[in-house]
Protein backbone atom coordinates (compact mmCIF):
# COMPACT_ATOMS: atom_id res chain seq x y z
CA UNK A 1 0.00 0.00 0.00
CA UNK A 2 2.80 2.66 0.73
CA UNK A 3 4.49 1.84 -2.68
CA UNK A 4 0.53 3.07 -4.02
CA UNK A 5 0.35 5.87 -1.73
CA UNK A 6 4.27 7.29 -3.13
CA UNK A 7 2.65 6.47 -6.35
CA UNK A 8 -0.49 8.48 -5.71
CA UNK A 9 1.82 11.54 -4.56
CA UNK A 10 3.50 11.38 -7.37
CA UNK A 11 0.79 11.71 -9.80
CA UNK A 12 -1.93 13.58 -8.31
CA UNK A 13 -2.06 17.70 -8.46
CA UNK A 14 -3.31 18.85 -4.74
CA UNK A 15 -6.68 19.51 -5.17
CA UNK A 16 -6.75 15.69 -6.85
CA UNK A 17 -4.97 14.57 -3.57
CA UNK A 18 -7.36 15.94 -1.10
CA UNK A 19 -10.46 14.45 -3.38
CA UNK A 20 -9.41 11.06 -2.68
CA UNK A 21 -9.18 11.89 1.41
CA UNK A 22 -12.46 10.59 2.48
CA UNK A 23 -12.72 8.87 5.62
CA UNK A 24 -12.00 5.10 4.74
CA UNK A 25 -8.97 6.30 3.30
CA UNK A 26 -8.05 8.08 6.29
CA UNK A 27 -8.14 5.17 8.00
CA UNK A 28 -6.38 3.05 6.22
CA UNK A 29 -3.88 6.26 5.64
CA UNK A 30 -3.26 6.41 9.91
CA UNK A 31 -3.31 2.15 10.25
CA UNK A 32 -0.71 2.17 7.61
CA UNK A 33 1.38 5.19 8.62
CA UNK A 34 1.30 6.23 5.37
CA UNK A 35 1.43 10.49 6.05
CA UNK A 36 4.17 10.06 8.19
CA UNK A 37 6.35 7.78 6.57
CA UNK A 38 6.30 9.70 3.70
CA UNK A 39 6.04 13.32 4.81
CA UNK A 40 9.31 13.99 2.95
CA UNK A 41 7.32 13.44 -0.37
CA UNK A 42 4.36 15.22 0.71
CA UNK A 43 6.25 18.51 1.94
CA UNK A 44 8.28 18.25 -1.58
CA UNK A 45 4.90 17.67 -3.84
CA UNK A 46 3.01 20.22 -1.71
CA UNK A 47 4.97 22.20 0.41
CA UNK A 48 2.72 24.11 2.82
CA UNK A 49 -0.47 22.59 0.97
CA UNK A 50 0.76 19.39 3.35
CA UNK A 51 -0.89 21.00 6.07
CA UNK A 52 -4.35 20.83 4.98
CA UNK A 53 -4.00 17.33 4.38
CA UNK A 54 -2.49 17.07 8.06
CA UNK A 55 -5.78 19.08 9.11
CA UNK A 56 -8.48 16.74 7.14
CA UNK A 57 -6.48 13.67 8.91
CA UNK A 58 -6.88 15.16 12.31
CA UNK A 59 -10.10 15.66 11.82
CA UNK A 60 -10.67 11.86 11.72
CA UNK A 61 -8.01 11.16 13.56
CA UNK A 62 -6.71 13.39 15.90
CA UNK A 63 -4.67 11.03 17.80
CA UNK A 64 -2.61 9.61 14.47
CA UNK A 65 -1.73 13.57 14.13
CA UNK A 66 -0.74 15.02 17.08
CA UNK A 67 1.07 11.96 18.49
CA UNK A 68 3.99 12.89 15.83
CA UNK A 69 3.72 16.73 14.90
CA UNK A 70 6.98 17.84 15.69
CA UNK A 71 7.85 15.60 13.07
CA UNK A 72 7.44 18.61 10.89
CA UNK A 73 10.11 20.52 12.30
CA UNK A 74 13.01 19.95 9.72
CA UNK A 75 10.48 21.63 7.39
CA UNK A 76 9.44 24.55 9.38
CA UNK A 77 12.88 25.33 10.15
CA UNK A 78 14.11 24.77 6.19
CA UNK A 79 11.15 27.31 4.84
CA UNK A 80 9.58 24.69 3.31
CA UNK A 81 5.69 25.42 5.39
CA UNK A 82 5.36 28.79 7.22
CA UNK A 83 4.31 29.92 10.80
CA UNK A 84 0.56 28.12 10.51
CA UNK A 85 2.24 24.81 11.58
CA UNK A 86 3.18 26.70 15.12
CA UNK A 87 -0.98 27.21 15.46
CA UNK A 88 -1.26 23.66 15.27
CA UNK A 89 1.76 22.63 17.71
CA UNK A 90 1.68 25.58 19.90
CA UNK A 91 -0.25 22.90 22.06
CA UNK A 92 1.94 20.35 22.63
CA UNK A 93 4.24 19.94 25.08
CA UNK A 94 7.30 22.04 25.42
CA UNK A 95 9.16 19.23 26.94
CA UNK A 96 8.48 16.93 24.02
CA UNK A 97 9.61 19.47 21.09
CA UNK A 98 12.97 20.57 23.00
CA UNK A 99 13.70 16.19 23.55
CA UNK A 100 12.56 15.97 19.90
CA UNK A 101 15.42 19.27 18.66
CA UNK A 102 17.95 17.72 20.90
CA UNK A 103 17.61 14.27 19.77
CA UNK A 104 17.98 14.79 16.57
CA UNK A 105 20.63 17.62 17.45
CA UNK A 106 19.13 19.97 14.84
CA UNK A 107 21.16 22.81 13.88
CA UNK A 108 18.94 26.32 13.90
CA UNK A 109 20.02 28.20 10.46
CA UNK A 110 17.45 31.22 11.87
CA UNK A 111 16.19 31.86 15.13
CA UNK A 112 12.81 31.69 13.79
CA UNK A 113 12.06 28.55 15.62
CA UNK A 114 13.18 29.76 19.09
CA UNK A 115 11.09 32.66 18.80
CA UNK A 116 7.95 30.63 18.10
CA UNK A 117 8.53 28.42 21.45
CA UNK A 118 8.40 31.64 23.41
CA UNK A 119 5.35 32.42 21.79
CA UNK A 120 3.62 28.89 23.09
CA UNK A 121 0.96 29.50 25.53
CA UNK A 122 3.07 26.76 28.42
CA UNK A 123 5.66 27.81 30.31
CA UNK A 124 8.92 27.75 28.72
CA UNK A 125 10.98 26.31 31.78
CA UNK A 126 11.79 23.59 28.75
CA UNK A 127 13.53 26.23 26.66
CA UNK A 128 15.43 27.69 29.14
CA UNK A 129 16.23 24.46 30.78
CA UNK A 130 17.98 23.19 27.74
CA UNK A 131 19.22 26.49 26.68
CA UNK A 132 22.73 25.27 26.15
CA UNK A 133 21.58 23.74 23.53
CA UNK A 134 19.87 26.75 21.52
CA UNK A 135 23.37 28.78 21.98
CA UNK A 136 25.16 25.76 20.68
CA UNK A 137 23.12 24.88 18.08
CA UNK A 138 22.18 28.54 16.84
CA UNK A 139 24.10 29.65 14.08
CA UNK A 140 22.47 33.21 14.39
CA UNK A 141 24.45 33.57 17.59
CA UNK A 142 23.77 37.50 17.66
CA UNK A 143 20.17 36.97 17.07
CA UNK A 144 19.62 34.90 19.68
CA UNK A 145 20.96 37.19 21.97
CA UNK A 146 18.41 40.41 20.50
CA UNK A 147 15.33 37.53 21.22
CA UNK A 148 16.52 37.14 24.75
CA UNK A 149 17.69 40.53 25.99
CA UNK A 150 13.96 41.07 25.32
CA UNK A 151 13.19 39.00 28.26
CA UNK A 152 13.16 39.77 32.03
CA UNK A 153 15.26 38.26 33.94
CA UNK A 154 17.83 36.46 31.52
CA UNK A 155 21.04 37.95 32.07
CA UNK A 156 22.51 35.15 32.73
CA UNK A 157 21.80 33.70 29.41
CA UNK A 158 22.90 37.14 28.11
CA UNK A 159 26.58 36.66 29.66
CA UNK A 160 26.99 33.39 28.86
CA UNK A 161 26.86 34.56 25.30
CA UNK A 162 28.97 37.36 25.80
CA UNK A 163 31.54 35.15 27.39
CA UNK A 164 31.25 32.72 24.71
CA UNK A 165 31.69 35.50 21.46
CA UNK A 166 34.40 36.93 23.81
CA UNK A 167 36.40 33.34 23.56
CA UNK A 168 35.15 31.95 20.48
CA UNK A 169 34.98 34.97 17.53
CA UNK A 170 33.86 32.53 15.17
CA UNK A 171 30.87 32.09 16.11
CA UNK A 172 30.18 35.55 15.34
CA UNK A 173 31.77 35.18 11.46
CA UNK A 174 29.27 32.39 11.33
CA UNK A 175 26.49 34.08 12.10
CA UNK A 176 27.33 37.26 9.81
CA UNK A 177 28.63 34.82 6.34
CA UNK A 178 25.70 31.79 6.94
CA UNK A 179 22.32 33.66 6.54
CA UNK A 180 22.79 35.47 3.08
CA UNK A 181 25.65 33.18 1.33
CA UNK A 182 25.07 29.48 2.67
CA UNK A 183 28.75 29.44 3.74
CA UNK A 184 29.92 27.20 6.85
CA UNK A 185 33.08 28.10 8.79
CA UNK A 186 34.74 24.71 7.13
CA UNK A 187 33.69 26.62 3.18
CA UNK A 188 35.22 29.82 4.61
CA UNK A 189 38.27 27.29 6.09
CA UNK A 190 38.57 25.22 2.54
CA UNK A 191 38.84 28.56 0.67
CA UNK A 192 41.59 30.15 3.19
CA UNK A 193 39.08 32.82 4.01
CA UNK A 194 38.40 31.71 7.77
CA UNK A 195 41.78 33.15 8.93
CA UNK A 196 41.40 36.80 6.64
CA UNK A 197 37.85 37.03 8.50
CA UNK A 198 38.94 36.24 11.86
CA UNK A 199 42.09 39.45 10.94
CA UNK A 200 38.98 41.73 10.14
CA UNK A 201 37.18 41.32 13.01
CA UNK A 202 40.02 41.59 15.35
CA UNK A 203 41.61 44.63 13.78
CA UNK A 204 38.00 46.39 13.97
CA UNK A 205 37.43 45.82 17.51
CA UNK A 206 40.96 47.23 18.09
CA UNK A 207 40.25 49.92 15.94
CA UNK A 208 37.17 50.58 17.35
CA UNK A 209 37.92 50.02 21.34
CA UNK A 210 35.15 47.32 22.02
CA UNK A 211 35.11 43.54 22.50
CA UNK A 212 33.83 40.96 21.03
CA UNK A 213 30.30 40.87 22.38
CA UNK A 214 29.95 44.56 21.86
CA UNK A 215 29.16 43.52 18.34
CA UNK A 216 25.40 43.93 17.50
CA UNK A 217 23.33 42.40 14.41
CA UNK A 218 21.82 44.76 11.88
CA UNK A 219 19.18 44.86 9.01
CA UNK A 220 20.03 41.93 6.67
CA UNK A 221 19.69 43.07 3.20
CA UNK A 222 18.76 41.21 -0.05
CA UNK A 223 22.41 40.29 -1.02
CA UNK A 224 24.31 41.14 2.72
CA UNK A 225 24.41 40.36 6.53
CA UNK A 226 25.32 42.99 7.98
CA UNK A 227 27.03 43.42 11.58
CA UNK A 228 27.68 46.79 13.16
CA UNK A 229 31.42 46.80 14.65
CA UNK A 230 32.06 50.03 17.28
CA UNK A 231 31.21 52.49 14.57
CA UNK A 232 32.03 50.35 11.70
CA UNK A 233 29.27 48.58 9.49
CA UNK A 234 30.43 45.16 8.27
CA UNK A 235 28.48 43.93 5.50
CA UNK A 236 29.54 40.54 4.27
CA UNK A 237 27.12 38.96 1.28
CA UNK A 238 26.43 36.81 -1.68
CA UNK A 239 27.68 38.83 -5.76
CA UNK A 240 26.07 41.74 -6.38
CA UNK A 241 24.26 42.62 -9.17
CA UNK A 242 26.16 45.30 -10.32
CA UNK A 243 29.24 45.78 -8.67
CA UNK A 244 31.89 47.25 -10.47
CA UNK A 245 30.28 51.26 -11.33
CA UNK A 246 31.59 54.57 -10.67
CA UNK A 247 31.84 56.04 -7.78
CA UNK A 248 29.15 58.45 -6.94
CA UNK A 249 29.53 61.60 -4.27
CA UNK A 250 26.03 60.51 -2.57
CA UNK A 251 27.63 57.00 -1.85
CA UNK A 252 28.88 56.16 1.29
CA UNK A 253 32.87 55.88 1.15
CA UNK A 254 33.95 52.58 1.86
CA UNK A 255 36.75 51.94 4.38
CA UNK A 256 36.78 48.36 2.43
CA UNK A 257 34.74 46.86 -1.10
CA UNK A 258 35.86 44.11 -3.04
CA UNK A 259 34.21 40.78 -4.07
CA UNK A 260 36.40 37.28 -3.24
CA UNK A 261 36.87 34.20 -5.68
CA UNK A 262 37.02 31.41 -5.09
CA UNK A 263 40.31 29.23 -4.95
CA UNK A 264 38.84 26.73 -7.13
CA UNK A 265 36.72 28.11 -10.08
CA UNK A 266 37.43 31.68 -9.72
CA UNK A 267 34.19 32.78 -9.19
CA UNK A 268 32.95 35.62 -7.12
CA UNK A 269 32.57 33.89 -3.74
CA UNK A 270 30.80 36.22 -1.72
CA UNK A 271 31.72 39.87 -1.11
CA UNK A 272 32.64 42.22 1.64
CA UNK A 273 32.04 45.62 2.76
CA UNK A 274 32.77 47.70 5.13
CA UNK A 275 31.83 51.58 6.21
CA UNK A 276 31.04 54.14 8.46
CA UNK A 277 27.94 54.04 10.72
CA UNK A 278 25.36 56.59 10.04
CA UNK A 279 21.99 57.58 11.33
CA UNK A 280 18.94 55.58 9.16
CA UNK A 281 16.52 57.13 11.17
CA UNK A 282 16.10 60.73 10.25
CA UNK A 283 15.72 60.12 6.79
CA UNK A 284 12.07 61.10 5.02
CA UNK A 285 10.21 59.80 1.83
CA UNK A 286 11.32 63.64 0.44
CA UNK A 287 15.23 63.01 0.63
CA UNK A 288 14.35 59.50 -0.69
CA UNK A 289 12.80 61.07 -4.45
CA UNK A 290 15.52 64.34 -4.00
CA UNK A 291 18.45 61.22 -4.36
CA UNK A 292 16.25 59.74 -6.95
CA UNK A 293 15.71 62.73 -9.33
CA UNK A 294 19.67 63.43 -8.50
CA UNK A 295 20.80 60.31 -9.98
CA UNK A 296 18.21 60.39 -12.98
CA UNK A 297 19.79 63.78 -13.66
CA UNK A 298 22.94 62.23 -13.95
CA UNK A 299 21.86 59.52 -15.88
CA UNK A 300 21.80 56.74 -13.69
CA UNK A 301 18.57 54.43 -12.64
CA UNK A 302 18.61 53.63 -8.92
CA UNK A 303 15.67 50.55 -9.05
CA UNK A 304 15.97 49.75 -4.95
CA UNK A 305 15.16 53.01 -3.87
CA UNK A 306 13.81 52.54 -0.22
CA UNK A 307 14.30 54.63 2.60
CA UNK A 308 16.21 51.81 4.46
CA UNK A 309 18.74 52.39 1.69
CA UNK A 310 19.69 56.07 2.61
CA UNK A 311 21.28 57.23 5.61
CA UNK A 312 22.21 60.75 7.38
CA UNK A 313 25.73 61.19 7.75
CA UNK A 314 26.74 61.50 11.26
CA UNK A 315 30.07 62.87 10.30
CA UNK A 316 31.61 63.98 7.10
CA UNK A 317 31.77 61.24 4.36
CA UNK A 318 35.69 60.34 4.80
CA UNK A 319 37.72 57.50 6.80
CA UNK A 320 38.02 57.25 9.97
CA UNK A 321 40.35 54.67 11.08
CA UNK A 322 43.48 54.49 12.76
CA UNK A 323 46.43 54.89 10.27
CA UNK A 324 44.53 55.41 7.08
CA UNK A 325 44.42 58.54 5.96
CA UNK A 326 42.74 57.76 2.33
CA UNK A 327 41.50 54.56 0.70
CA UNK A 328 43.27 53.40 -2.91
CA UNK A 329 40.37 52.63 -5.59
CA UNK A 330 41.49 49.18 -5.88
CA UNK A 331 40.59 48.26 -2.41
CA UNK A 332 36.99 49.69 -3.13
CA UNK A 333 35.82 47.86 -5.92
CA UNK A 334 34.70 51.26 -7.74
CA UNK A 335 36.00 52.18 -11.47
CA UNK A 336 36.71 55.67 -10.79
CA UNK A 337 36.71 57.67 -7.52
CA UNK A 338 34.97 60.86 -6.47
CA UNK A 339 36.27 63.80 -4.72
CA UNK A 340 33.57 65.48 -3.97
CA UNK A 341 33.00 65.01 0.22
CA UNK A 342 29.56 65.25 1.62
CA UNK A 343 29.63 67.23 4.88
CA UNK A 344 28.16 65.84 8.38
CA UNK A 345 23.82 65.81 7.99
CA UNK A 346 24.02 65.20 4.14
CA UNK A 347 22.05 61.89 2.42
CA UNK A 348 23.74 58.93 1.31
CA UNK A 349 23.33 55.89 0.16
CA UNK A 350 24.42 52.95 2.40
CA UNK A 351 23.00 49.98 -0.46
CA UNK A 352 24.06 51.16 -4.17
CA UNK A 353 23.53 47.21 -5.26
CA UNK A 354 20.82 48.53 -7.64
CA UNK A 355 21.85 51.27 -9.45
CA UNK A 356 22.81 51.34 -13.22
CA UNK A 357 23.28 53.71 -16.69
CA UNK A 358 20.14 53.48 -18.56
CA UNK A 359 22.40 50.99 -21.02
CA UNK A 360 22.93 48.76 -18.07
CA UNK A 361 19.21 49.18 -17.22
CA UNK A 362 18.01 48.59 -20.81
CA UNK A 363 20.49 45.52 -20.94
CA UNK A 364 18.59 43.86 -17.95
CA UNK A 365 15.68 43.58 -19.87
CA UNK A 366 16.65 43.14 -23.59
CA UNK A 367 12.50 42.38 -24.10
CA UNK A 368 12.47 45.07 -27.14
CA UNK A 369 10.53 47.74 -24.42
CA UNK A 370 12.03 51.25 -24.15
CA UNK A 371 13.60 52.32 -21.33
CA UNK A 372 10.87 54.13 -19.96
CA UNK A 373 8.69 50.82 -20.25
CA UNK A 374 10.46 49.08 -18.63
CA UNK A 375 10.97 51.42 -15.49
CA UNK A 376 6.99 51.17 -15.26
CA UNK A 377 7.24 47.56 -15.00
CA UNK A 378 9.35 48.17 -11.49
CA UNK A 379 7.29 48.36 -8.74
CA UNK A 380 9.04 50.80 -6.46
CA UNK A 381 10.53 53.19 -8.80
CA UNK A 382 7.62 53.88 -11.42
CA UNK A 383 5.92 56.30 -9.49
CA UNK A 384 8.92 58.58 -8.53
CA UNK A 385 9.85 57.87 -12.36
CA UNK A 386 6.38 59.26 -13.91
CA UNK A 387 6.92 62.67 -10.78
CA UNK A 388 9.86 62.79 -12.30
CA UNK A 389 8.99 63.00 -16.23
CA UNK A 390 6.43 65.16 -15.30
CA UNK A 391 8.86 67.61 -13.55
CA UNK A 392 11.52 67.28 -15.75
CA UNK A 393 8.37 68.35 -18.87
CA UNK A 394 7.06 71.30 -16.66
CA UNK A 395 10.65 72.90 -16.56
CA UNK A 396 10.88 72.43 -19.98
CA UNK A 397 7.88 74.14 -20.65
CA UNK A 398 6.85 70.95 -22.63
CA UNK A 399 3.22 71.28 -21.04
CA UNK A 400 1.10 73.84 -19.19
Amino acid sequence: MNENFKKIINECSFANFREKLTDNYINDICNNDLFWNNIDALVNKYGNDTLEILKIISAVNDKYISDKLEYLIPYYIDDKIDRDYMFLLRNTDLNRIVNYLIENNFILKTNKLFNRLLWFPQDKKPVFDNIDFFIKNSIDILGLRKILSTIKDKNDIIEKINLLLDTNPDRIIECLVFPCTKLTLEDLKEEKLLDTFRIILEELIVNEEINYHDIKPLDRGAYSNVILVGDKVLKVGKRRSNFNIKHNKRFLKPLYRQEINSIYNNDVFLCVEITEKVDTENVTHDDLYDIYTELRDEGLIWVDCHLSNLGRLIQDNTIYYEGIEKVDINATGYLTDNEEVLKKGDIVIIDNDYIFTEEEFQNLFKNGKTVAENIASCKGISDMEYQYQYEKALKNKQIK
